[in-house]
């Protein structure tokens, strides 16, 4: 079952915080048992979401021309910083114990969850060209309204762009001249049999 990027990296920052805050609760209860099963469940709720759906949609927004590079250098900051943390955590126990570190954590993980639900556009059945022209037109102000005008259907978008492709839209045509649109009125007139001076005179 697809469920899309947006609401899995949401989930997953939320039930990251909620298992961090948990395991912080368990470890100021000194039950040891609890604590492991909590950050157990944190490493899997970061596993189905923040450490894999963000560099796969990392891969999807970069422009065509930079994804290379882009993902290279998103990759080795990804593992950078995953490494300081790991290095930091002794010397952030020292000084806030390991309930407050997991406290900061966890707050760190709500504030990402936010940060996903007002600026991750959804890139389910999207092609990339229409992911990167959405984020063309969006900015760090305004995503939050193109997140929302970017929820049209896959199939009104295919049939939108298979028009451009062919040169023409429903906006390019020119409308008919007036005396084309006459002509036809007095045709449907004379038809009619209700013709009146002013037509007789334009035929």
């Amino acid at each position: 079952y697809n469920i899309g990027r947006r609401p899995l990296l949401i989930g997953s920052c939320i039930a990251a915080s909620a298992a961090l805050r948990a395991a912080s609760i368990a470890a100021n209860l000194q039950n040891g048992p609890l604590v492991v099963i909590f950050l157990c469940a944190f490493i899997a709720a970061v596993t189905l979401g923040l450490s894999t759906v963000s560099l796969l949609y990392a891969s999807e927004v970069f422009p065509d021309r930079l994804r290379g590079r882009a993902m290279a250098t998103s990759t080795t900051i990804f593992w950078l910083f995953s490494f300081i943390l790991a290095e930091a955590f002794p010397f952030l126990k020292d000084h806030f114990k390991v309930t407050g570190v997991l406290d900061i954590f966890s707050l760190c993980s709500l504030f990402s969850a936010l940060f996903c639900w007002l600026f991750v556009l959804e890139s389910k059945d999207k092609s990339l060209s229409e992911i990167q022209d959405a984020f063309k037109k969006s900015s760090p102000i305004s995503s939050f309204k193109i997140r929302r005008a970017f929820r049209s259907s896959p199939t009104k978008n295919k049939n939108s762009s298979s028009k451009e492709s062919c040169g023409y839209s429903s906006t390019s045509i020119p409308p008919p001249p007036d005396e084309f649109t006459n002509l036809l009125s007095s045709s449907n007139k004379e038809e009619a049999g209700v013709l009146d001076d002013d037509d007789l005179a334009t035929l």
